[in-house]
């Protein structure tokens, strides 16, 4: 789950900067839950069911249209296989993850999973730049990301895994973009197209 939490980090940035933010949350969080209803059914069983294709090509549909401006949207191959390498790692860590909620509590696991992730992506911070990290508002938002967006969004979401099927929680998890897009609107002033709203 670790190695799932890591390899997700790398392949989504270096997806989103070669295909952009747009296509690359999208293929990303899109291919998130078609991949863990696979790996759910593979490997535990579960089949999903009509409401979950239904509630998952909704959601799918969505964020592509919340995504697309009608400006030019980059497809670039490798960047595409990245992003859809971080879905697969964002499944393969819910599925995992929810393996190991049934033997140790929900927070231990949160904890424990991203704790290993960020020894193992430790190497990385002696080799780029972290100069951002300096001014009060790059602090600010380091913080605001590793304890709301990332501490408190995953130990939600590890414990919702105690009772969620891995499918439908990483469906749930489609939301993201329509929150991220209506905080946008409220909080940072921007805009979105009619095909958004």
């Amino acid at each position: 789950a670790a190695l799932a939490v890591a390899a997700y980090q790398l392949c989504f940035f270096a997806g989103i900067r070669r295909t952009g933010v747009a296509v690359g949350t999208i293929m990303a969080i899109g291919s998130a839950p078609l991949i863990a209803a696979l790996l759910a059914w593979l490997f535990l069983r579960q089949q999903p069911g009509d409401r979950w294709f239904a509630a998952t090509l909704l959601a799918l549909a969505g964020g592509a249209l919340i995504v697309a401006d009608g400006g030019d949207l980059e497809a670039e191959p490798v960047g595409m296989f990245l992003a859809v390498g971080a879905g697969a790692s964002y499944a393969l860590y819910s599925l995992l993850s929810q393996k190991i909620v049934r033997t140790v509590p929900a927070d231990l696991a949160a904890a424990a999973v991203f704790g290993l992730g960020a020894l193992i992506l430790l190497p990385l911070l002696f080799v780029t730049d972290q100069s951002w990290l300096a001014s009060s508002r790059g602090l600010a938002v380091a913080l605001w990301l590793g304890l709301v967006a990332l501490a408190l969004a995953y130990v939600l979401y590890t414990r919702a895994l105690q009772s969620v099927p891995v499918g439908n929680a990483v469906t749930l998890a489609l939301g993201e973009p329509l929150v991220a897009s209506l905080l946008g609107v409220l909080l940072l002033g921007e805009r979105l197209t009619s095909a958004a709203w």
